[in-house]
């Protein structure tokens, strides 16, 4: 079912209508989604493993982006994909597929699968209902994994449909980043990927996103208490993925500066210093 109407609205008006609307773009997101699923060998790999969808990033930039440019191109350079069930059957099938190049661990103890056309995909490991079939209901409630309400979205390859939290629409009409589930065991590296995806969406939909009240939290949880191994893990962190272009410069700018003016512990301090010394 199409749920994309023909609107015309004056062009400073269309994506804040889309954000607040996000059924305008469930049909074209979801339709990008299974192109670019297709096209990669996704579907095809998954096929036989089980219920799975993609999550994250890549559906909520469908859902909000302009699609009179969604003609270009096809692929996403990196998806975020739920598995319902043992991560060692995708394991054992993307070790024999032909479009995987190498099969690892992720940070945080999933699946990266390094496609031959330089696509990288981290799968995660979801509960599987204890009585199928896997509905629509299910993949809603499984979203409150999801870290930030703006990215609980799923393109459920089964059905080639889009299904959103609660929430996606409430932060996305407030233009938040906001914390959804429990703080991650690296609460540090959950903060500045909060600071990376607000950055993000700044820059990709000119929009004031800000972060929200447990997001700021959370925030200030780091720059007063933060151990110094948490810290250096964090800043590591940040450093790799703006070094490999993962995220842009701006992030390690935006986030150092929300440090800086959260009254940092001395530790915090004296990494920010070093961190600054070493860019010279």
């Amino acid at each position: 079912m199409d749920l994309s109407p023909d609107v015309t609205l004056p062009s400073r008006s269309v994506l804040w209508f889309r954000m607040t609307n996000p059924l305008l773009n469930c049909g074209n997101a979801a339709r990008l989604l299974s192109r670019a699923c297709e096209s990669s060998g996704l579907a095809t790999l998954f096929a036989d493993c089980g219920p799975w969808a993609v999550v994250g990033g890549a559906v909520r930039d469908g859902l909000l982006m302009d699609h009179a440019r969604s003609e270009e191109g096809d692929t996403w350079p990196d998806l975020d994909v739920a598995f319902l069930g043992d991560l060692n059957v995708v394991k054992a099938a993307a070790e024999r597929a032909a479009i995987c190049r190498a099969v690892n661990q992720n940070t945080f103890g999933g699946l990266k699968l390094e496609l031959t056309n330089g696509e990288v995909i981290d799968v995660w490991s979801w509960p599987h209902p204890d009585t199928p079939p896997v509905t629509e209901t299910h993949w809603r409630l499984l979203l409150d994994r999801v870290d930030f309400g703006v990215n609980a979205a799923a393109y459920v390859g089964d059905s080639r449909r889009i299904v959103l939290h609660t929430r996606w629409r409430e932060d996305v009409a407030r233009m938040f980043v906001e914390v959804l589930a429990a703080p991650a065991p690296a609460r540090g590296i959950q903060v500045v990927r909060s600071v990376a995806l607000m950055t993000k969406l700044k820059e990709s939909f000119r929009r004031p996103f800000e972060l929200g009240g447990h997001a700021v939290k959370e925030l200030e949880y780091f720059t007063a208490f933060a151990p110094e191994e948490e810290i250096a893990a964090t800043l590591g962190y940040m450093k790799k993925k703006t070094s490999s272009g993962r995220w842009s410069s701006m992030v390690e700018s935006e986030f150092l500066r929300l440090c800086r003016e959260g009254y940092p512990s001395e530790s915090l301090s004296r990494a920010i210093g070093e961190v600054r010394s070493s860019d010279g």
